[in-house]
Order: structure tokens, then sequence, then C-alpha cells
């Protein structure tokens, strides 16, 4: 399952946002995305966190259930 909402100032804030509006809405600088994934397979969740340009270790990390700390 995948959660998401989006806030702009003065728009009511927005849920469930299909993916394919996320590239969209992250160009727009004035407002906020959020996304939650919830047991989303990794096959699912890796190419919506690629759109979001994080660091290929970052999106290693966040596909995983547990995190170890690093050192």
């Amino acid at each position: 399952m995948i959660r998401s909402l989006y806030y702009h100032p003065g728009k009511p804030i927005r849920t469930d946002i299909p993916p394919a509006e996320f590239p969209r809405l992250l160009r727009d600088r004035s407002g906020l995305l959020w996304v939650d994934f919830i047991s989303e397979p990794a096959e699912i969740a890796e190419p919506i966190l690629r759109g979001f340009d994080f660091h290929p270790l970052a999106i290693d990390d966040a596909l995983q259930e547990t995190h170890t700390p690093k050192n």
C-alpha cells in the first residue's frame, strides 16, 4: 500500500495521489509531497524512490525492513 499526502499553501491537502503524479508535484517547490510505503514490494517502491532523486544508498536503506546502525 502506498499512502501519499500533498500540501500546497492555500489549498486543501490531497490524499491518495497516484504515483504517476509524483514527478509533477515534486517539480512544484512551493508544495510538500509525503509518500509512505506500507509492505510494498521493492519492485514497486524502488522506481518511485528513484524519481525523488535520492542517493542510491539511501534507496537501498529505505527498501530494508530492519535497519542496522552504521558506524
